[in-house]
Order: structure tokens, then sequence, then C-alpha cells
């Protein structure tokens, strides 16, 4: 069946105004429609098939770093999915601040008995760890960082300890499809924010854990 679907997702990032998002390529089930993105407060919209594929979750993984995370136990990476899309996300803080994710992947599959989302990108690192302690997040709070090579040097300035402490504290009452990731700010050309964001299946929990700068 081709139909067309609203295929809603959701941020919930405190202080967040609004987000959006600017396609640079997108992957669909060969003969299923899709007609864009649209964005609508902290909402993003895929209009598109839901009818899934293995040829779509490839095309999602080759654009994404250390696997994709998303609500499920079972799999660090999908094996099929409905559609999947490329692009540059951008929150708009309710304080001025743009924060930009570049390269930035969404894709919907299919879980039980939802449409479960997945999210991943070349500079994002899943958490792999059942049980996350305070060395495991120092580490990857600095795997995250050097990810971002064109903003920050070797030793970025910021605090490494307390980032993972907020990491760990975050963690403990949830882990399963949690990833880090940077984002550009406005704020500063040679700074970056560091963000935590928690899977649902519609849908995703956001913390801001550090800020970095080159020295």
């Amino acid at each position: 069946m081709t139909t067309l679907h609203d295929n809603k997702f959701t941020f919930n990032l405190e202080g967040l105004s609004s987000v959006s998002f600017v396609v640079e390529d997108y992957e669909v089930t060969d003969g299923q429609p899709y007609e864009g993105v649209t964005c609508d407060g902290r909402t993003l919209t895929v209009k598109a098939g839901r009818h899934n594929s293995s040829e779509v979750a490839d095309w999602f993984k080759e654009r994404i770093n250390i696997g994709g995370i998303a609500k499920t136990y079972s799999s660090h990476s999908p094996s099929s999915l409905n559609f999947a899309v490329t692009g540059t996300l951008s929150f708009n803080m309710k304080n001025g601040v743009t924060y930009t994710f570049e390269n930035f992947v969404l894709g919907q599959g299919h879980f039980l008995s939802n449409n479960n989302w997945w999210i991943g990108s070349k500079y994002m690192i899943g958490v792999t760890w059942t049980n996350v302690d305070q060395e495991y997040a120092a580490n990857l709070v600095s795997d995250t960082l050097s990810l971002e090579v064109d903003i920050l040097t070797e030793d970025p300035v910021g605090a490494v300890i307390d980032s993972a402490k907020l990491i760990v504290d975050i963690l403990n009452n949830r882990q399963v499809g949690s990833g880090s990731i940077t984002a550009r700010t406005s704020e500063l050309t040679t700074a970056v924010e560091l963000f935590l964001f928690q899977m649902d299946n519609s849908d995703t929990d956001i913390n801001m854990t550090g800020f970095y700068k080159r020295p």
C-alpha cells in the first residue's frame, strides 16, 4: 500500500522554542511516497509512506557514526526502516541561541506494535554499556568531543568531569536508546554544546551536558 502519512517526531528539551530541519537527502522503500519534511514548534513531520525495507536501514547506517539509537533492547542499529532523512537540524532556544546539528539522520521503523524512530549522526556516539560509571561517561564525553575536529583542538576548555557526573545521573534512570552528540552554537564559532539524547518511540528527551570551546 502506498499511503502517505504524517510521521511526527518531537524533541523535548527545556528552553526549546522550535526546531527546523533542512533536508539534504532521503530514502524510502521502493514505490513508497515522500513529500518532504515540515516543522511546527518542537515537532518534526516527515510526509512519507510506511513500508519497511532493509535497503532503507542500510542507507541510514551508511550515514551515521557508531550505531544509531532507538527505544529498543535488541539492537544498536536497525535491520529495516520505513524511511530515513538526513540534513541539518537546528534547535531555536527561547533565549535566542541556536544549536545546529549537521549530518543528522532520522528514520522510522517498526518495533512490536509501534512505529519506532531511530536517530544518528557522524557526530553521535550511542551508549553501549549496561552499567555506566564515571570512567565510562568521561570517555564518552571525550570520544564525542574528538569528532568535532573542525572546531575543537585536542584539549578543549570545558569540565569533562562535570559532564560525566551529569551523564551518569541521567543514565542511572534510563540507558536504553541514549546517545551523546555535539552541536554548533550561534554564541561562538569555536565552541560546541554537548547533548545527551534519550529515545522514546516517537519523541526524544534531551539534556545539555556541557559547553566546550577551543583554548
